[in-house]
């Protein structure tokens, strides 16, 4: 062979590795390096709407933590001291005297108490409402109501009135 052929044998040769190369190598690395900068970008859109929907949620969770430290107060107020038991003690018996009901507290197990009411029918319902949206929270666990008569009830109780009891569990601060 002579040196011209050689030289041409060899270009041949090497620009099929140049075309080989660019078709199996250099092109899917181009391709690969294409999808990894399309991936990015996607994964980088993503993570800008997560941030931006975690900011959304953050300031959600503080609008409700500050909502609900305000709302404590409130709730704190409808919870009795044990050491001012008395004020509650007062307050069953102002509505007992305002729903024109008379009414013995039994506290042997406080906060659990047991009142005993004389009074009519809607008496007893419009002290039951105050119970139930009154100032502090209770949970009445059983309710007894009988009918009395002259003969049964104290002397201050006229005939036709009801007797109820009312099993009731109040909330405590402790």
């Amino acid at each position: 062979m002579s040196i011209k052929q050689k030289i041409y044998l060899i270009f041949a040769v090497i620009v099929t590795i140049f075309i080989v190369l660019t078709l199996f190598v250099i092109k899917p690395l181009f391709l690969e390096i294409k999808k990894t900068a399309a991936s990015v970008l996607e994964s980088r859109e993503r993570l800008m709407s997560l941030e931006g929907m975690d900011k959304k949620y953050v300031e959600e969770v503080e609008a409700d933590y500050k909502d609900i430290n305000d709302k404590i107060i409130e709730i704190k107020k409808q919870l009795i001291d044990k050491n001012e038991a008395v004020k509650f003690f007062e307050a069953l018996e102002s509505v007992a005297s305002s729903t024109n009901n008379e009414i013995e507290i039994s506290a042997s197990e406080f906060p659990s108490l047991t009142l005993g009411l004389f009074g009519t029918f809607p008496n007893f319902m419009k002290f039951l409402g105050w119970l139930e949206n009154g100032d502090y929270f209770i949970d009445v666990n059983s309710v007894n109501i009988t009918r009395t008569n002259g003969e049964d009830s104290p002397e201050t109780i006229s005939a036709g009135t009801i007797k109820s009891t009312l099993k009731i569990r109040a909330y405590t601060n402790e």
